[in-house]
């Protein structure tokens, strides 16, 4: 993980590893925040917080340009 983060820092300097972002639960609608880490991604909602290890993620998109998908094993 921290050679990818090496590398990426390589590309595009100014840029950090990881960071925070609003998200919205498309089944109930609870709003909750998206943080990513070294050791993963934290989903956090009002009754509900939960980390996705990165080595369990299978693939990440968008749909729709705002709609983020993420997909686990």
């Amino acid at each position: 993980m921290e050679r990818a983060v090496s590398r990426v820092k390589g590309v595009l300097p100014d840029q950090e590893f990881g960071g925070e972002f609003p998200i919205k639960n498309l089944i109930n609608g609870e709003g909750g925040l998206l943080k990513v880490c070294l050791e993963g991604i934290w989903l956090t909602f009002e009754n509900d917080k939960k980390l996705i290890d990165l080595q369990k993620i299978r693939k990440c998109t968008t749909q729709k340009g705002d709609t983020f998908v993420l997909e686990e094993f």
